[in-house]
Formats: C-alpha cells, structure tokens, sequence
C-alpha cells in the first residue's frame, strides 16, 4: 500500500458517526432547554460545523494536508464533456425523483406529499449553493473514499461512499448515481476542485428551476398528480441512462486506479 494512503488506516469512520450522535443529542437537549424547540435554529450550520470540525482533527491527528485531498486542476482531456455530464445528472435525477417518488407514494403518501410541498427550501441558499457542497465533497469524496479504498480497494468505496451519499439525500437514486459519477471524476481529474464545481452548479440549477415559471407547480401536489408524471420519469431515465454510460466511458478508470491522495502527495 503507498505510503500515502497508509495514513487514512487510522481514520475510523465509526467514531465519526459516535461522536455525531453525542453531538446531536446534546445540540438538541441544548436547544429543548434553551430555545423550547424540538429542532433549533441554525441546525444546518451546526450540522456542517461538526463535520468541519471532526475532518480537521482526523486529518491533523493523521498527517493528511487538505491540499493533497483537494489537488489542481490538472489538464484534462475532453474537460468540455464535464458540464454536458453534470447537465444529464440533473435530468436524471428529475427523472428519478418522478419514478421513485411515485413508487414510495403508495407506502409513504403523507411524507412524500411533505417533501414535494414544501414551502421554504431546509436549507438557505449559502448552505445549499456553497457550504454543503465544499463539505460534502471534501467528507464523502475526500475522507471517505480514501478510507474505504484502503480497506476494501477503489471500487467497493465507490459504491458504498455514494450509496452513504445517497441515503442522506430525499433523491436517493438521483444523489447515489451523482456520488458515483463524482467519485470516477475526482480520481479521474485528481482535483476535488472540479468535483465541488459540478456539485455547486448541480445545487444551484435545482434550486433556480424553482424561480422559472415553466417548472413552478400550480398549486400543491397531489397523489393523482405525481402518478400522471411516471411517464415523464421513464422518458427521461430512459433518454439519459445511455448518453451517461457513453460520456462515461471517456473517463472510466483502469484495473488499478492511483488514488488523488497519491497523486497530489
């Protein structure tokens, strides 16, 4: 194993996920005392400032320079390709969202129907635009997939990286394929520059499709409604499943990929 990667033997993803419950169920004794609220106020800046908080101490502890996970961009062939892939993600998550959202109507009606109607986004546009995607890309592809390449190689911390991504997301699939695609980038290109760009124009283009009229929904979403969109979503996977698998090709990964860590040691 390179020296490089050696060191994330010691980042054990289980105590990101101990201290995270400790810290949560203090944040929210604190805000019952405190505030008299079941979730207190700026709980997606709190949210973020743990893991923050826990990648500078496990880096530090362990050697690990933010600037080796982070690389430059390097010249990449065919980087125009890159947006056209991002482009085709957002169209296929839509497309997955009208597919399983439908699907999970008919076990989980009352919380879907929650989710499509919400009124105001759960996070403010600087969380959503800038901070979640600079931590979700250093936390998921950064930490996470050099931990978990070396202990069960690149391709197994691919899928299980952005199968974590994707259930912390309401777009399921949409967020795990996105993760997936992230990933193959990140090694690909060595830089999670590019990957923090594509996540922050992913974000931005989902939330600008709420101030275009064409996209705004007249009135509440409805049960009868989701169902009539099911065509909608096979169209659109049907159409973008292929031209990803074909732009994808352009930067699949050899038997034995070198990891950015390594790359930018």
């Amino acid at each position: 194993m390179n020296p490089a990667m050696e060191r994330f033997q010691r980042v054990r993803v289980r105590s990101l996920v101990f201290w995270f419950f400790v810290y949560l169920i203090v944040y929210f004794i604190a805000g019952l005392v405190l505030f008299n609220a079941e979730e207190p106020p700026y709980f997606s800046w709190f949210f973020y400032g743990y893991f923050i908080v826990w990648m500078i101490w496990k880096l530090k502890r362990n050697d690990i320079r933010f600037r080796e996970l982070m690389g430059s961009v390097r010249t990449l062939q065919k980087w125009y390709l890159i947006p056209v892939i991002v482009v085709c993600l957002l169209v296929f998550s839509i497309g997955s969202v009208f597919v399983t959202f439908d699907l999970m109507s008919y076990w989980f009606p009352s919380y879907i129907l929650q989710l499509l109607n919400q009124t105001e986004p759960s996070m403010g546009l600087v969380i959503g635009l800038v901070v979640a995607p600079i931590i979700e890309e250093l936390l998921f592809r950064g930490v996470l997939l050099h931990r978990w390449t070396y202990k069960w190689g690149p391709r197994r911390a691919i899928v299980f990286s952005s199968l974590l991504f994707g259930v912390l997301h309401a777009d399921i699939v949409g967020a795990t394929v996105f993760a997936i695609v992230m990933c193959i980038l990140y090694i690909r290109t060595g830089s999670l520059l590019v990957t923090m760009l594509c996540h922050v124009f992913n974000n931005f283009a989902a939330t600008a499709m709420d101030w275009i009229p064409l996209f705004r929904w007249d009135g509440p979403i409805t049960i009868n409604r989701l169902h009539s969109l099911l065509p909608y979503g096979f169209i659109l996977l049907v159409i973008t499943i292929p031209i990803l698998l074909m732009l994808l090709k352009k930067y699949s990964l050899p038997r034995q990929p070198i990891m950015p860590v390594t790359q930018n040691h």
